[in-house]
């Protein structure tokens, strides 16, 4: 009698521990499901954008600021509107003061002393004449190779000082620059040019004297 409630009780204790074990190895299943369950959910909720549940994987950038426009001026349309033949001009003239010449101007060119071609008529409606070594826009060609393209422009200019349009002379930052009367002048400054001046550009041995018709 003693032996078999032993073998019951061993049994109870027998089966006790297989129940709960069983208990521990469906709550350890309940609790596999009941975290996977929640990672769903979190994923779900990450992915409808629910604010409540953000996602730890997520990095939120700083959001690029918006472009301003820019009104500034970009220079494109002035180069396209002076020019010539497509080339852009490196110089424009002054507003309000580039006049016809008053005079009938002229530019004879030497050459050791001698006339070598025929003189340029500065005269008419022209206010300005451009002098370099770029046929297709230049007014007076300058071919010598220290020359610059674009090497000066003699502008004719009215500043409203009772004595009508004058001539000037304008470097247009040549590399070997404009003399007048053998002084080298300034790049990019006008400098008012008298009857008789001798002007040079660059190296060449060729030399500019600029007459009005009165003094012919």
């Amino acid at each position: 009698m003693r032996r078999e409630r032993s073998r019951s009780r061993d049994g109870g204790w027998d089966r006790d521990r297989r129940r709960r074990r069983r208990l521990g190895e469906d709550e350890e299943e309940a609790n596999r499901r009941s975290a996977d369950e929640r990672e769903r959910f979190g994923r779900r909720a990450n992915d409808a954008g629910d604010d409540d549940e953000p996602s730890t994987a997520a990095v939120s950038l700083p959001a690029k600021p918006k472009e301003e426009a820019n009104f500034g001026l970009s220079g494109l349309l002035a180069t396209e509107s002076n020019s010539v033949r497509g080339v852009a001009l490196k110089y424009v003239e002054p507003f309000g003061e580039a006049k016809p010449p008053t005079l009938k101007w002229r530019l004879y060119v030497f050459k050791v002393d001698k006339e070598v071609e025929e003189p340029y008529k500065l005269s008419g409606s022209a206010t300005k004449y451009l002098i370099g070594r770029d046929r297709t826009v230049v007014d007076i060609p300058s071919d010598h190779p220290s020359c610059s393209k674009q090497h000066c422009v003699l502008q004719f200019r009215d500043l409203d000082d009772g004595e009508g349009s004058k001539p000037y002379a304008f470097d247009l930052a040549s590399t070997n620059g404009t003399y007048v009367n053998k002084v080298r002048i300034e790049p990019e400054t006008y400098v008012e040019l008298k009857p008789r001046d001798v002007i040079k550009f660059g190296h060449s041995s060729r030399y500019y004297v600029l007459l009005h018709e009165d003094m012919v």
